[in-house]
């Protein structure tokens, strides 16, 4: 598997335990998860 691939998904997964730890609120998750996937894009 791609490296960066493997960082956007672990970087996902992140995201996804810190917006259901704060409510279960998929609109924080889909936020953090688009901008987790951007972060790991531009700096890999």
């Amino acid at each position: 598997m791609d490296e960066r691939l493997k960082v956007a998904v672990s970087a996902v997964l992140i995201a996804a335990m810190f917006a259901f730890g704060a409510g279960g609120n998929w609109l924080v998750f889909l936020l953090l998860a688009a901008m987790a996937v951007i972060v790991t894009w531009e700096f890999s």
